[in-house]
């Protein structure tokens, strides 16, 4: 894990990290990875243009895209975007919505 080609390295620290805190391993230790992300809350003018971005940019795996803009819009967290399936979809009446929670929420 100390070699600089080494792979995995992020995916084997958050291993350690459940490991010690399911009290299955002990004595070990993993440096933290830095994070390269955002340090501030987006301004108005970054918000949207980040949504626009993730609605036309075909550079963006779409569920990505799908992924950012749910986070982003609509305020949810990675783990709850995770568990969604095509049963949080309803479209009835030519109208798509989404449950986000316990009511539908209208897309188009």
């Amino acid at each position: 894990m100390t070699s600089d080609d080494v792979r995995h390295r992020r995916e084997a620290g958050n291993f350690v990290r459940w490991a010690l805190s399911q009290k299955i391993a002990r004595d070990l230790s993993f440096p933290a990875m830095r994070w390269n992300g955002p340090s501030r809350p987006m301004d108005d003018e970054a918000h949207w243009a980040t949504a626009r971005r993730l609605l036309h940019d075909d550079t963006i795996r779409t569920e990505d895209r799908l992924a950012g803009l749910l986070l982003l819009l609509y305020v949810q967290w990675p783990a709850a975007i995770s568990r969604l399936t095509v049963d949080h979809i309803e479209r009835t009446d030519g109208a798509v919505r989404i449950r986000l929670g316990d009511f539908p929420v209208q897309l188009s």
